[in-house]
């Protein structure tokens, strides 16, 4: 459900995104690494965090963009 919450977020402006909440979710990638190191190695749940965070990765990037382009500090607490 968190994946496809990201991806329906890719249709939102970059304006009403936010940094903060997307920033959270690279913790994926440390989650997908983990999913590696644990026996039995459980590859869906390594799928999932690692989908997350590529999710996470291009909203950053989204709004780090806009607001490059008008201007704004960029800034987690908004």
């Amino acid at each position: 459900v968190l994946v496809g919450a990201g991806i329906g977020d890719l249709t939102r402006p970059a304006e009403n995104v936010s940094l903060f909440q997307s920033t959270s979710m690279l913790s994926g990638y440390i989650w997908t690494r983990w999913c590696f190191l644990i026996h039995p190695k459980n590859l869906n749940l390594a799928l999932i965090n690692f989908l997350v965070a590529v999710n996470g990765t291009i909203q950053c990037v989204r709004v780090i963009r806009y607001k490059k382009s008008v201007g704004k500090p960029i800034s987690f607490w908004e």
